[in-house]
């Protein structure tokens, strides 16, 4: 907890202080809602993204009437402080690999690219970047702008809710009070419906499914043109215990990976991910039950599964 207390201290002198706030590559809400909490905390930062934010976090963003440059575009030298969010691998934030970063705020575990940093805070075991920032913003200070932000990212990283834990539940509860909505009003703010792009990718997925079944568990693979995340997710509501789902781009490969709740504390697909991109030349990491990797080899997306799901078979 003293990285937490030091980045406490840190946080409170960066109020008059220009901060640059970005985090991952393909962001997700917790990436964009921790920076959107973080803007309405220190109002002289700014916040750039790698490349793009899903739909989810380009709509909330939207909704909070919050200005995301991109950081090819940013001018380091106007800002004092450089901050990270929800990321720790170079591979993720390629536009910040040769510059200095005055702090990372992140919860997946430690990729094998990690950044150095003057100060790092990493919590694997938080449910969200957003709950380890509530963390870290001083509730005087958490208005019901702050409060919604952090709900955002929660929700959605935890699906909903489904993996958190007791604290996680104190938390959600607090800050709802503080935001001054329901459950229900929070969830309708930040869902979306699934458009048809992504149902049709989901359907073209299921066609493709490989699987294999070892003792009580099932291990299913897919490879996506996009969705790889929502489509690994559907796998395992489908009946998949452990599911690895590639996207293979033109430059770039991506694998996102999901377990079921019968698999959790059996297999760490973070460890999976890490080991699997070390074989292909790729940076993985992320949570023992929602992981990934990234690697600049699409051509080897299959030789990638085999590797994914011969790891998982070894270790159920």
């Amino acid at each position: 907890m003293q990285g937490v207390k030091m980045a406490d201290n840190l946080l409170g002198k960066l109020s008059k202080k220009k901060v640059l706030l970005t985090f991952h590559s393909q962001a997700d809400l917790d990436a964009v809602a921790s920076a959107c909490a973080l803007s309405f905390y220190l109002p002289s930062s700014a916040i750039f993204m790698q490349d793009n934010m899903n739909a989810e976090s380009r709509k909330f963003v939207e909704k909070m009437n919050v200005k995301v440059g991109r950081i090819e575009e940013a001018n380091f030298a106007d800002f004092d402080f450089v901050l990270l969010l929800d990321c720790n691998s170079k591979a993720l934030a390629p536009f910040l690999a040769n510059r200095p970063i005055s702090l990372i705020i992140d919860h997946h575990s430690l990729h094998s690219d990690s950044f150095s940093a003057l100060q790092t805070v990493n919590i694997p075991s938080a449910s969200s970047t957003c709950e380890i920032l509530y963390s870290l913003i001083p509730q005087s200070k958490l208005d019901a702008k702050i409060a919604l932000c952090l709900l955002a990212g929660i929700i959605s990283d935890t699906a909903n809710m489904r993996s958190a834990g007791a604290e996680t539940f104190a938390t959600l509860s607090f800050l709802l009070k503080k935001s001054h909505l329901s459950y229900s009003q929070m969830f309708s703010f930040i869902h979306l419906p699934t458009d048809i792009s992504q149902r049709y990718e989901m359907m073209r997925a299921m066609k493709g499914v490989e699987f294999e079944r070892k003792g009580n568990f099932i291990i299913a693979t897919s490879t996506v043109n996009s969705f790889e995340s929502h489509v690994a997710s559907t796998l395992v509501h489908a009946g998949a215990d452990i599911a690895f789902v590639a996207h293979r781009g033109k430059k770039e490969l991506r694998i996102s990976a999901r377990v079921s709740e019968l698999a959790k504390g059996k297999i760490d697909l973070a460890e999976i991910m890490r080991e699997t991109a070390q074989k292909i030349g790729g940076s993985g990491g992320g949570h023992p039950y929602a992981a990934g990797l990234d690697a600049p080899c699409p051509q080897r997306a299959q030789e990638a599964l085999g590797i994914c799901r011969e790891l998982a078979l070894k270790r159920v």
